[in-house]
């Protein structure tokens, strides 16, 4: 009986999280985005309800995204919405920095003053991030966290959930294996050596739902994934599953792209349990806010010239505090 918004609702993430949501009986639900095929899709799959509103809208509009927060006087905010496909990303710096870092700023200015609880989805790739997708998210995280312990926050929650791949995912290299053993093609492979980790987008999104009830402040969650899984072993059950008879598995070693990771991690510092067993935190640093102003002064500046050198370095340069 709480009403609740879940930005970037339509996609993989969110839809899985706003089905979820749904059981509990929502007085309302919220299912924001900014495509309008993907709401168009979700809508054709939960149809018409009462308690929930099908909302397209670039939450980068912040007085947009405040007025609905307000009117439908929403009690939790999952904020999924992001560009997550590591490759494209490289040559989108700033649609990547727009949509992973200044939305996410923009949720966080829409909550100010208020008793709001909010959920952040990031990834593995945040992690000693090489890549532009692993610079945003991990950048998003830092802001999150140094705004949370503000004044204007003292009555909100904000947590913010890292985890690896999920089986599932829209556009994820899982999806394009399928595609090409159906079509008889070589499957594309970076690198022999490849590993990551890999949990069901079910799983996943139950315990994002879970870590909104847990009480710990300026908090990552970290959700326990396993071992990492050898892309090649993937591919090999993948096959044995949907393969037709005498079908010959065909693998195209195709070498990774720039700044990819052989494997990825979950978390550098040291990681606490709490009461759900497969979820941690971790003690990452937290910057002050005079740190995070002059960042997002200077980012603004440069994004104002379109300077994307200036925007890749400045984000390293902060990255690096972190780990200071």
């Amino acid at each position: 009986n709480k009403s609740v918004l879940v930005t970037g609702g339509a996609g993989s993430i969110g839809s899985e999280i706003s089905l979820q949501i749904l059981k509990s009986n929502p007085k309302k639900l919220l299912i924001v985005d900014n495509s309008e095929y993907s709401l168009f899709k979700i809508k054709q799959k939960l149809g018409l309800r009462k308690n929930i509103q099908y909302v397209l809208l670039d939450i980068n509009y912040q007085n947009q995204l405040e007025k609905l927060i307000k009117t439908y006087k929403i009690n939790y905010i999952f904020h999924a919405a992001a560009y997550k496909h590591v490759n494209f990303l490289e040559d989108n710096l700033i649609s990547a920095v727009r949509n992973n870092i200044l939305a996410t700023l923009s949720v966080l200015n829409s909550i100010k003053n208020t008793n709001i609880n909010l959920t952040i989805i990031s990834t593995d790739k945040a992690v000693q991030p090489k890549t532009i997708l692993g610079m945003t998210k991990k950048v998003s995280e830092m802001i999150s966290l140094t705004m949370s312990g503000l004044k204007e926050y003292k009555d909100s929650k904000i947590s913010v959930v890292r985890f690896g791949n999920v089986f599932g995912s829209a556009g994820s290299a899982i999806e394009i294996f399928k595609n090409q053993i159906r079509d008889d093609l070589p499957i594309t492979l970076t690198d022999i050596k490849m590993k990551r980790f890999f949990m069901s987008i079910r799983e996943a999104c139950n315990l994002v739902l879970q870590v909104s009830h847990l009480k710990y402040p300026s908090s990552i969650f970290i959700l326990k994934m396993g071992k990492p899984i050898k892309i090649i072993d993937v591919i090999n059950k993948i096959f044995k599953l949907i393969s037709y008879q005498n079908q010959k598995l065909k693998i195209n070693i195709i070498g990774k792209f720039k700044s990819e990771k052989l494997d990825e991690k979950l978390s550098n510092s040291p990681l606490k349990n709490t009461p759900v067993k497969e979820i941690n935190i971790a003690n990452d640093k937290i910057l002050n806010s005079l740190q995070i102003n002059d960042f997002l002064n200077d980012l603004d500046s440069h994004l104002k010239e379109l300077d994307e050198p200036k925007i890749t370095n400045l984000l390293k340069r902060f990255i690096r505090k972190s780990n200071n």
